[in-house]
């Protein structure tokens, strides 16, 4: 990645994104994600080009309060992201038949992707702010904040302003945490440890189920857990 192109894509974010400030004991949060989209011609494929963005964007936005979360290959073909390593043949981009038609065509693959993005980020129908961040993390992974729990927030509940405070007081201080520190499946829904030998005096070892069973659901508005979570029995 030529230092020129780091450095433009460090412009964009610092243009985008405000800087984070330290407040003292802490930096301010990341409040925003930055995508990018490569528009051109090929197979619906992550290819060079799109890795190049990814090594670019390594540093370039580590002091802004923005978090590079996804590149996509936009291609007449159909489309393709990096991390999620995600991929289909709709929607896709007509082929570039004039300059002039440039601008309509960037416009239409911006609408792309926000189709995209939401089909792949959004909340389901009565899904659980707890379901939705699992499958999420389990997807997509966590990057060490509340990204996906504020996610939901702002599209289902965007007056519950005090969630991230509730989940940092189970040690939930970003995705994974919530289920490491804070919440677990209530015991009726463990299942026993795959081939796990025992003697015949003990008891088989449970864990989490694998799929987790679907969200039980709640009502529109909510930031609650629905019935199959609950609270991790020991103290913080």
């Amino acid at each position: 990645m030529p230092r020129w192109t780091s450095d433009a894509l460090c412009a964009i974010a610092q243009s985008c994104a405000p800087a984070r400030a330290w407040s003292g004991n802490r930096w301010s949060p990341i409040t925003g994600d930055l995508v990018t989209v490569v528009c051109r011609e090929g197979e619906a494929a992550i290819t060079a080009t799109e890795v190049q963005f990814h090594w670019g964007w390594r540093y370039s936005n580590h002091l802004t309060s923005a978090f590079e979360s996804e590149v996509y290959a936009v291609t007449p073909h159909g489309w393709a992201s990096l991390y999620g390593q995600l991929s289909g043949t709709d929607p896709a981009l007509p082929p570039v038949l004039s300059l002039a038609a440039s601008n309509s065509i960037l416009e239409e693959a911006e609408g792309l992707v926000a189709q995209i993005s939401s089909a792949l980020l959004g909340p389901r129908v009565a899904e659980c702010v707890l379901c939705y961040v699992h499958r999420m993390i389990t997807e997509f992974g966590c990057d060490c904040r509340l990204r996906f729990a504020t996610h939901y927030r702002d599209v289902r509940a965007p007056r519950a302003t005090g969630l991230e405070r509730r989940l940092g007081r189970v040690g939930g201080y970003c995705d994974c945490e919530i289920f490491l520190n804070g919440y677990e499946p209530r015991p009726q829904y463990w299942v026993p440890v795959a081939g796990a030998e025992l003697d015949e005096d003990e008891e088989s070892d449970f864990t989490w189920p694998d799929p987790l069973p679907d969200c039980a659901g709640v009502r529109a508005g909510s930031t609650q857990p629905c019935s199959l979570w609950w609270r991790q029995q020991r103290r913080w």
